[in-house]
């Protein structure tokens, strides 16, 4: 922040009120949709980009405790507008489960996780998971894992209705305003800000992003209509605001076709998995092997070998990718923790590496499949409890590495943090 800024604060010309509430900036991979690349059907919804008419229930993201969820508010704050615009409903879906389904903490989460929790997962009703007479954050971040009715509930939403999203594309600092006004045709849009710094009756930057929020239309050459998770919940940003990313959304109900064609996927798998267990039992009432394993179908074989397997980096990479379907990462999130990990171990669940100094002294020593190191994640009241089970337990590792992305902090990882990872595949041959 300038002088002059601190200044206008200081005589009150400018109302500072600052907030870091949940937004933590995306780092955008290759498989990430972009507007223009046709990966999204372009569809024109409103015209003139206004979508005052349709806004949702007035929700905030902070009561007796701030949420960190502003990136789950204002998502659902989309989808909810979006639906109002095309079927006339009034939709008001459950923020709280949508939080726990992401696995959001303090200090928040990267916005690209939670439309894709949305996209994977679905979402549930407001009166499925409403949020009252909680006291704390630790409250409204339970039960955990959500309960299998909500689950199915989620489920049943998603297979009722296309989610799609993508990034808007930019070329310089900001975001071209063309672009945004050509946007808001097709959807309301989500954008990260600098929140909050008031001035007279519009908001302005001062600063970095700290907060996700969402745009639904604007003033040509005034303001951008903001419509937030704190009150007041419409606002007017400045002209010049500049937002370093946005994201728009895709909606629309299923056809009844579409369904039919999904069950009847869902259906031949039973029906596989079925035929397998009768397999199993076969097995085990000591009929021949052979008899009972065609090459079409699911095998015996394939339902009791091991689970995870370690043995050889592709074996190995096998197993991360089963751990991080279990711990519900999007398929985006999978192959980032798989690119990370192929980065710092090369998926050697005996790897080593010595940290030296400016004079080649060893300072600690970094092991197993995910590189604990030995000074911040190894010993007593850590998350790794010894060496070895840094070098023998690599599923833990495994689930501590995911647990740590959840919470934010994969950049704990030299790999991540300075972007090395994105020179490694996510999958090894």
């Amino acid at each position: 922040m300038n002088e002059e800024i601190k200044k206008k604060i200081e005589s009150g010309e400018i109302i500072h009120t600052p907030i870091d509430d949940g937004y933590i900036e995306p780092v955008i991979k290759p498989e990430d949709y972009i507007y223009g690349a046709g990966q999204v059907p372009d569809e024109i919804i409103q015209s003139d980009g206004q979508w005052d008419n349709f806004l949702p229930n007035e929700e905030i993201q902070v009561k007796n405790f701030e949420t960190f969820g502003c990136t789950v508010f204002n998502a659902n704050n989309q989808i909810e507008t979006q639906e109002r615009r095309l079927y006339g409903l009034k939709p008001n879906y459950s923020d709280r489960a949508l939080y726990i389904q992401v696995g959001i903490a303090p200090p928040g989460t990267d916005p690209q996780r939670v439309y894709e929790s949305i996209r994977n997962q679905g979402l549930v009703n407001e009166e499925d998971m409403p949020w009252e007479n909680l006291k704390s954050l630790e409250e409204y971040n339970q039960p955990k894992p959500l309960p299998k009715n909500l689950i199915d509930k989620a489920l049943s939403w998603l297979f009722n209705y296309v989610f799609k999203h993508e990034y808007l594309p930019w070329t310089s600092d900001w975001i071209d305003k063309e672009v945004m006004k050509e946007v808001l045709k097709r959807s309301v849009l989500a954008v990260p800000v600098q929140a909050w710094a008031q001035k007279g009756d519009r908001y302005i930057r001062i600063g970095q992003d700290t907060h996700w929020t969402t745009i639904y239309g604007y003033v040509e050459g005034a303001y951008w209509k903001c419509f937030d998770s704190y009150p007041p919940f419409q606002k007017k940003l400045d002209w010049d605001f500049g937002f370093k990313y946005a994201k728009r959304i895709y909606l629309r109900k299923k056809t009844e076709k579409e369904k039919e064609t999904e069950l009847k996927a869902k259906l031949t798998i039973l029906h596989k998995i079925v035929e397998a267990l009768k397999k199993l039992i076969a097995i085990f009432q000591k009929k021949k092997v052979e008899e009972i394993i065609s090459l079409d179908e699911i095998t015996v074989l394939e339902i009791i070998k091991e689970k995870y397997k370690w043995d050889t980096p592709a074996a190995a990479c096998h197993s991360v990718r089963v751990i991080c379907d279990e711990e519900g990462l999007s398929v985006a999130d999978k192959n980032l923790i798989a690119q990370v990990i192929n980065c710092e171990s090369g998926f050697n669940i005996k790897a080593k590496n010595d940290n030296k100094n400016s004079k080649a002294e060893v300072t600690s020593t970094d092991y197993g499949i995910c590189q604990y190191n030995s000074y911040w994640y190894i010993g007593a009241g850590k998350p790794i409890a010894s060496i070895e089970e840094a070098l023998n337990n690599p599923e833990k590792c495994v689930r501590v590495m995911i647990g740590q992305f959840k919470k934010g902090r994969l950049k704990d990882w030299v790999c991540y943090s300075h972007g090395k990872y994105r020179n490694y595949p996510s999958k090894v041959a």
